[in-house]
């Protein structure tokens, strides 16, 4: 006598595209640390922190549009448009010179503000796979350089070989970031090919095991979470009429 087997198949959620993924991450990330910096700034008791201590009013500025540009870039990044290598390198090459605006009006490489940058070069070296990193960690570190002569340029103490000593090791570790993230992209984008290798070999045998359910004998019945018939073969069909 024929039966009928029920099987149910759960539904796989759909899967947001990897790379607008990790710029959301990013953004995110982006978000937190101008909030935190906003909060510090604003609400922290005066001279607590180095944070806008030498022009206050430029790092206030500065805070409050970084903040405007990051949810016009969340905006731009959920709606895909424009595309993805354009946003990636508005969204670094706008931190970097953000930050730099930053340190300028917090005094220059003794704030800290330049650890910062390591983040986005970081960034950059995962999302883009090409010589891109090494050219934002170049502008980084000649942002770093520009903005710590400047500083000692346009204030009263003379000049301090260690900062630049400073702005130099901050500038070596950008390109020592960049190349460890470009060679980490490459290993997840080699691991992403053969998962979807992998993927698509499961894919051809999920279709020859359709091929042989629908030739059983035995009715078989291949149902959702929701109900919805997914699968049923000649037997199944016949004794459901």
């Amino acid at each position: 006598m024929s039966s009928i087997t029920a099987i149910t198949d759960p539904d796989s959620p759909n899967r947001p595209n990897r790379p607008w993924r990790s710029l959301h991450i990013f953004n995110l990330y982006r978000l937190i640390v101008v909030g935190v910096s906003a909060i510090t700034f604003f609400f922290a008791p005066p001279g607590s922190t180095t944070f806008g201590q030498k022009l206050p009013d430029i790092f206030g500025t500065t805070i409050i549009i970084w903040v405007v540009l990051i949810f016009l870039s969340g905006f731009a990044s959920r709606l895909q448009w424009p595309n993805f290598r354009i946003q990636v390198y508005a969204l670094i090459l706008g931190d970097i010179g953000l930050i730099a605006l930053l340190m300028y009006a917090s005094g220059g490489i003794v704030s800290g503000l330049g650890t910062l940058m390591l983040v986005t070069i970081a960034a950059g070296g995962i999302l883009v796979l090409n010589i891109m990193p090494y050219v934002f960690a170049a502008i980084a570190a000649l942002a770093i350089l520009s903005v710590q002569g400047y500083t000692i340029l346009t204030s009263a103490s003379s000049f301090q070989s260690a900062s630049f000593t400073q702005s130099g090791l901050l500038g070596a570790g950008f390109f020592a970031v960049a190349l460890l993230s470009h060679i980490m992209a490459q290993r997840i984008r080699a691991s992403e090919i053969l998962a979807e290798q992998r993927g698509e070999e499961l894919e051809d045998l999920s279709h020859i095991n359709e091929l042989i359910i629908r030739q059983l004998n035995t009715g078989i019945l291949v149902i959702d979470q929701k109900g919805v018939v997914k699968l049923i073969n000649k037997t199944a069909g016949d004794i459901l009429g």
